[in-house]
């Protein structure tokens, strides 16, 4: 009998057969456990991060552009320094994770990023907020890559998607867990479980490596850039995050209907709303079709074509699952770097995505929707054809 993980093309369940049965109730209370230490972590840091990187919209019509005499281009510029922060240093931040410990890294980068918050409430400069801008992406590059990582690394292909979709949440960083098989907050017995629970579905060994087991980091580098399967990840990715540029911009478009500034602001609610309740349904189809989680992503990207805001909120989730499943075979390192590679050069797409609307095209945007809705068609394409390959072409 084989001692590798075995896969069954039929239903994409993975399982490796030398792995002694679970207890379900026993599961289920390391399950919440980890929700408690891991997910309950990422609520509120995620929030704060939110409102932190897109406030800048908010400013925008509360003032920002009179009191720095912000032109369009240098509105643009602003929010493109951002992107180009956190581009550099998604990758070195999710290497760095990878060999230390989210308890101290995730502290770290959230002190750095929460100073330069700060800071930007007292810019006096155009040439200030750019250059803090700059920083915030620099710092916070760290954590959403980090998220989809410890997600990948704690939680069944299966749990993926549920847990994306909850990292729109964080709080207790200092108690954030870090990799397995070494944490004070689980009993040996539960560390072990938790470690079944990855073998049994094909992810990692006993010391949290994947199936090719341990390699050192540059050559997981090497190896993670090489993966034709991250490169067909980015530009699928790419159609999903180029659209989540609207959000800097959402109370500028209500700005644009006529609404006083205050007002604009709290209409902004009903658009996450919305999209939370649609997330909910699709994630609960998805849930229950893993095998089909790729397909779910490409008709999302389709059938919502008229609803942007819709798209970006529930297809980021799945396309974050869909990435974090296909590669969790791989050893933890490389997975780390793949991650990242996807994460950060696909929130490039937001240059172009933050470059549609530029003052003339008020209040319709009609080339920003448009362009949007091509690269949503784009993405269903991509989405569609990885699905397809991945499952034809699995990791060995």
């Amino acid at each position: 009998m084989s001692n590798q993980p075995t896969i069954s093309k039929q239903k994409e369940v993975f399982h490796n057969e030398n792995v002694e049965e679970i207890d379900p109730i026993a599961e289920k209370k390391l399950i919440r456990k980890i929700d408690l230490h891991l997910m309950s972590s990422v609520f509120i840091l995620y929030l704060f991060s939110c409102v932190d990187r897109s406030n800048i919209g908010l400013a925008k019509i509360a003032g920002m552009e009179e009191d720095l005499g912000l032109t369009s281009d240098q509105y643009y510029t602003a929010v493109i320094a951002w992107v180009i922060g956190y581009t550099i240093a998604a990758v070195p931040s999710n290497m760095i994770l990878s060999q230390t410990r989210p308890s101290l890294f995730i502290p770290v980068i959230t002190f750095g990023w929460g100073a330069v918050a700060a800071l930007l409430g007292v810019v006096q400069h155009q040439s200030h907020l750019i250059a803090l801008r700059f920083l915030l992406g620099v710092f916070e590059a760290g954590f959403s890559p980090a998220v989809i990582f410890l997600i990948s690394t704690w939680y069944r292909r299966s749990e993926h998607r549920r847990r994306h979709d909850s990292r729109n949440q964080s709080a207790r960083a200092l108690d954030s867990p870090g990799l397995p098989p070494s944490q004070p907050w689980v009993v040996p017995e539960e560390l072990q479980l938790a470690q079944q629970r990855l073998l049994q579905d094909g992810m990692a060994d006993p010391t949290g490596n994947g199936l090719d087991g341990e390699t050192p980091m540059l050559v997981s580098f090497v190896k993670a850039v090489r993966d034709w399967r991250a490169w067909l990840l980015v530009p699928a990715y790419m159609s999903i995050l180029g659209a989540l540029a609207i959000s800097y911009f959402y109370s500028t478009l209500i700005d644009g209907m006529g609404y006083s500034s205050t007002a604009a602001q709290y209409r902004t609610a009903p658009l996450y709303f919305v999209s939370l309740v649609v997330a909910l349904l699709v994630r609960y189809f998805a849930d229950h079709n893993l095998d089909k989680r790729g397909l779910f992503l490409a008709a999302n990207l389709l059938v919502f074509l008229c609803f942007i805001n819709m798209t970006i909120w529930t297809g980021n989730a799945l396309g974050l699952s869909f990435a974090t499943t296909a590669l969790a075979s791989v050893n933890r390192d490389m997975r780390a770097i793949m991650l990242a590679l996807m994460n950060g050069i696909a929130a490039l797409a937001q240059l172009y995505g933050s470059a549609l609307f530029p003052a003339k095209d008020a209040p319709e945007y009609l080339v920003a929707f448009s362009v949007f809705a091509g690269t949503f068609a784009v993405g269903a394409i991509l989405y569609g054809l990885a699905d397809v390959l991945f499952k034809r072409y699995p990791y060995k």
